[in-house]
């Protein structure tokens, strides 16, 4: 891939961008179709899923930086990985919904 003009790296880097914008599009629609209180209590739980993750991500740099990581915890967990990333914000936006919702029944 390196030998391939850099025109065409750059379209393949920039593909996937287009693929975000239209699911940030539908989730728009989707968040702005719920009623005040589902609305509400959905942007709360996001907002919650995103600090928590960024959170959770840069502890885990620290102690990786500091080495306790590699001592105390299993060496194959990438904190940079996508996956354990999106594994993240999906458990933390399930968990932060059931205390969000449970507030208003």
């Amino acid at each position: 891939i390196k030998t391939w003009h850099p025109a065409w790296r750059a379209i393949i880097a920039i593909a996937p961008f287009p693929a975000i914008l239209v699911w940030v599009r539908d989730l728009t629609r989707w968040i702005r179709g719920m009623d005040e209180l589902h609305r509400f209590i959905t942007l709360t739980t996001i907002v919650f899923a995103v600090s928590a993750t960024l959170f959770v991500v840069a502890l885990w740099h620290l102690l990786t930086k500091a080495g306790i990581w590699q001592t105390f915890f299993l060496h194959f967990f990438d904190p940079n990985s996508v996956w354990v990333m999106l594994s993240l914000m999906m458990a933390f936006y399930f968990h932060g919904y059931r205390i969000f919702n449970r507030r208003y029944q």
